[in-house]
């Protein structure tokens, strides 16, 4: 018996609100979306992501993320360790209903599992009421249980914020290439 063939990860640029792609091997992208090189390579990773057919790319260097250009690693300004860094939003939630969202959950484990250690991630913020997860943070390469605001934790509810420096996006790829 033959064994399945390897799903090539791939991205697709869509309208904003078109939300999933649910075709496996398939991560849908706002084209919206702004994204430098270290975005891209973000991206990248993401699309590697089992099921990255449930959740979709909603926000990069775009958006409003705090004060200019220095207020948020989206602006694709911040450096992290040395390396230039960038944050990417990813979202899955397709009807509002306030409780979060099971695939925000399971995405940011994945990250977790793809991305060793909390010092190899600049920032992920992912919050969800589950009474298997109760969210978790990292910032500046530390985990840390409230260092976000309630505002910050809320907004998050229902999507994935990940920050990684160029270097890491790079180990993290070359990781997730080797698994």
């Amino acid at each position: 018996m033959n064994a399945p063939p390897a799903i090539t990860p791939k991205t697709a640029l869509i309208p904003v609100g078109a939300g999933a792609s649910n075709e496996v091997g398939v991560l849908n992208v706002f084209k919206t979306v702004e994204l430098n090189s270290t975005g891209r390579r973000i991206v990248e990773l993401a699309s590697f992501y089992p099921k990255a057919h449930l959740v979709y790319v909603t926000s990069g260097m775009d958006g409003d993320h705090g004060p200019r250009p220095n207020g948020s690693f989206h602006y694709g300004h911040l450096t992290f360790g040395g390396s230039p860094a960038a944050a990417i939003d990813f979202g899955a939630l397709d009807h509002a209903n306030g409780k979060g969202d099971v695939r925000m959950r399971d995405l940011a484990r994945w990250f977790e599992d793809v991305i060793p250690g909390a010092a190899h991630i600049v920032e992920l913020i992912h919050t969800t009421p589950f009474a298997d997860d109760n969210g978790f943070y990292v910032r500046n390469g530390q985990r840390c249980p409230s260092c976000y605001d309630d505002q910050t934790k809320q907004a998050h509810l229902n999507h994935v914020h990940l920050a990684l420096s160029q270097a890491q996006v790079k180990a993290a790829l070359r990781h997730v290439k080797a698994l």
